[in-house]
């Protein structure tokens, strides 16, 4: 991989390492004019995954592809392994995925930052994010992508706290408590994000549109925490879906992780310059979408719908 390829390579559907540190994550604040055939972008961050990328594109591909959506898949990739060449191996005409290697020392914001990047890149109108070590079913992305694409709503969001929803994959007593706890102590700090049931959800879909001229500054893990708070969206669709365990390689949830997420809640709290939306119960409307799940053809999943009026949205004042 040559250090020396510039973005121009992106276009074209080739590799290429970022080599300078990004400005402080504004990156998405200038998104790329949209003249491309593709609709939705699915971003993917990945940190050393080589053991998943086969299976997560294969699956991917199979989700969106036999629902005729057209499509990117595009990683944003920090790993110290040989992920790169693993995703390198699905690269060439033809194929929906591109990628972008982030060298060490040029990994700014960690995994937020990485979708930042992925966003700034994107050809869609929509963009689809998953994490890549498959404990998101890439199954679920079918219906996110209809709802988004239906005009239905600006953000979809995978849910664990609905019914039908599961925290499977979180790996004892103690890291499923941490869990909640960090998902009330969002809810409570930011009431712009409360009509979420789960804000710290790392599988979702949204309308770039929503980023237009917003500047993001994220923190660690919790992207659409900072999208919610910070993005101009009217309405949310939240989808249940179970999080399933790791089966391959080891978790990249660290203390240090925690830490950079109570620093990121804590800024986007104190900052004044957030539209704010204090709202009460967002009224709701439960339907249903048919799709593929994993060894199921014919799967439904029950969404709810959460209206958030305009006219309850208020500006924080000095």
């Amino acid at each position: 991989m040559r250090s020396s390829e510039t973005s121009a390579d992106v276009s074209r559907g080739s590799i290429y390492s970022i080599g300078e540190p990004a400005d402080e994550l504004g990156l998405s604040a200038t998104m790329k004019p949209q003249t491309s055939p593709v609709d939705l972008t699915v971003v993917i961050p990945t940190r050393n995954e080589i053991e998943n990328i086969d299976e997560l594109i294969e699956r991917v591909r199979r989700a969106l592809g036999s629902a005729g959506y057209r499509y990117e898949i595009l990683f944003v990739d920090d790993s110290d392994d040989r992920t790169p060449e693993a995703i390198a191996a699905h690269v060439g005409p033809g194929s929906p995925v591109r990628f972008l290697h982030r060298r060490a020392g040029t990994r700014t914001g960690g995994l937020a930052g990485a979708l930042c990047e992925g966003f700034a890149e994107a050809r869609g109108r929509h963009a689809l994010c998953i994490d890549g070590d498959l404990q998101h079913p890439p199954e679920l992305l079918a219906p996110i992508a209809r709802v988004l694409l239906d005009g239905i709503a600006d953000v979809v969001i995978g849910t664990r706290y609905l019914a039908g929803g599961a925290n499977d994959g979180l790996n004892g007593r103690w890291r499923r408590v941490v869990s909640a706890a960090s998902r009330d102590l969002a809810r409570f700090a930011l009431p712009q994000i409360r009509q979420s049931t789960d804000p710290g959800s790392g599988l979702f879909g949204f309308d770039l549109a929503i980023i237009q001229d917003v500047s993001l500054k994220p923190i660690g893990y919790k992207m659409l925490i900072e999208l919610l708070a910070r993005g101009n969206w009217s309405s949310i669709v939240e989808i249940p879906y179970r999080f399933e365990e790791r089966t391959h390689g080891r978790s990249n949830a660290t203390t240090r992780e925690g830490v950079r997420f109570v620093r990121h809640l804590a800024g986007l709290a104190t900052d004044r310059s957030i539209r704010r939306r204090h709202r009460g119960p967002s009224a709701c409307q439960a339907f249903s979408v048919p799709h593929e799940a994993a060894g199921t053809p014919t799967a439904q999943s029950t969404l709810v719908l959460h209206h958030a009026p305009r006219d309850s949205t208020a500006l924080a004042t000095e």
